[in-house]
């Protein structure tokens, strides 16, 4: 009797043994760095991004994480943030606004991480891995200068349309009127979840074969890392003096 108690209990033991085996963790999903300035004068410029890269997440129903990362307002800063992006091995790619986030140092310092570039800030994109959704002619001058009354101001990004700034004013009660921005980064963030692979370098070349048509039309890429084709508008902004 004792005997066969001992034999049941070691097979309890046994049955847990190999449940545990069988059990298997999920690897932790991916990030997707959002990397711009989310404190300072610029700060508009990183939540207008933010709000549209979490509705594309959403609408993707993906597994991967967005990863917001404030640039810290300074190049040095955002050099030392990149680094850190750029040494966590969860991170698949990073999408970028502002002139300081896109410096040529903070690029430098993001290393083999693939990197998607909104908008006009002057980028060069020299370096492997960068892809910039912009037309190449463009500068930063076209869209970015000091906003003086009655200008026109040149980019590739279209204007939210009234459709999709409704959806994000509902998205979150804190969700900003979109900017010039946000559809783009709305098509950046789905075009860097669908390029997602096992390594870096994979991911690169999946961005470099993206062939997306969204929300600003057709989004490719030149051998040069520029959107290939894409279009220039013209915006004519009028400022009223106080």
């Amino acid at each position: 009797m004792l005997l066969g108690f001992y034999r049941l209990v070691l097979l309890i033991a046994g049955i847990g043994l190999v449940s545990g085996c069988a059990v298997r963790r999920d690897d932790p999903p991916p990030r997707i760095a959002l990397l711009a300035p989310f404190e300072g004068e610029n700060r508009g410029i990183g939540y207008d991004a933010l709000y549209a890269a979490r509705l594309a997440f959403a609408d993707a129903d993906t597994r991967a994480e967005l990863y917001p990362i404030d640039d810290g307002g300074t190049i040095e800063s955002a050099a030392n943030r990149a680094e850190a992006l750029a040494g966590d091995p969860l991170t698949a790619a990073v999408i970028i606004l502002g002139q300081t986030a896109s410096a040529p140092q903070t690029l430098t310092s993001l290393a083999d991480l693939p990197m998607l570039i909104v908008g006009e800030w002057g980028v060069s994109a020299d370096q492997a891995g960068v892809f910039v959704l912009s037309a190449q002619e463009l500068t930063a001058d076209d869209t970015h200068g000091d906003f003086r009354r009655d200008t026109a101001y040149r980019s590739s990004a279209l204007s939210p349309t009234f459709e999709f700034a409704e959806r994000i004013t509902g998205s979150d009660p804190f969700a900003p009127t979109p900017g010039l921005y946000s559809m783009l980064t709305y098509d950046a963030a789905h075009i860097a979840i669908a390029a997602i692979r096992a390594t870096r370098s994979a991911t690169e070349t999946a961005l470099a074969e993206t062939d997306y048509t969204g929300l600003n039309g057709r989004i490719h890429f030149s051998a040069a890392g520029y959107w290939l084709d894409a279009p220039i508008y013209t915006y004519h902004i009028t400022r009223l003096l106080r």
